[in-house]
């Protein structure tokens, strides 16, 4: 009776074994195929705006066009066909979120032109403003200098 109960034990637990790993398996077929592209432009973002500048200090943009431009087109020519470039412009919380939604959509505009006549394809990129919706993380100022930026994501479309 023992022996029997033992392997009754054995093949419920060998079942829901399986069935966590299964379940398991779904989840890692679930990760955004993008995520290695979309981590390599997290860093790669545009800064050096001034309140309500749509463009960045020259100074800043000779420097991210030297460090971080070559990651942006590593990325933008890793993009599989059907996806785009995200260039998504911010702004603090300084004014309306109407003016803050227009400012950042001139940044992000400011940026894509910038990267057309470096060669990026115009039709190969899509411009977002997120205003003041995404204020950097770990900042506790809404006005900080770091909220102004433009950074980029890969999406589908």
């Amino acid at each position: 009776m023992n022996k029997q109960i033992f392997l009754v034990l054995t093949v419920i637990l060998l079942g829901f074994g399986y069935n966590c790993s299964s379940a398991e398996e779904k989840v890692q077929t679930k990760v955004d195929p993008m995520a290695e592209l979309n981590a390599l432009l997290k860093p790669a973002r545009v800064t050096g705006y001034d309140a309500g500048a749509i463009q960045p200090a020259k100074v800043k943009l000779t420097e991210w066009d030297k460090a971080l431009l070559p990651v942006v087109k590593s990325a933008y020519d890793k993009m599989p066909e059907g996806y785009k470039l995200e260039v998504r412009g911010n702004a603090d919380a300084s004014g309306s979120s109407k003016e803050n939604l227009e400012i950042g959509e001139k940044r992000a505009k400011y940026v894509h032109d910038y990267l057309v006549k470096k060669g990026f394809k115009a039709d190969k990129m899509v411009v977002v403003s997120k205003g003041e919706d995404e204020l950097r993380e770990g900042e506790t100022d809404p006005n900080d200098e770091d909220h102004r930026r433009v950074n980029f994501r890969v999406i589908q479309q």
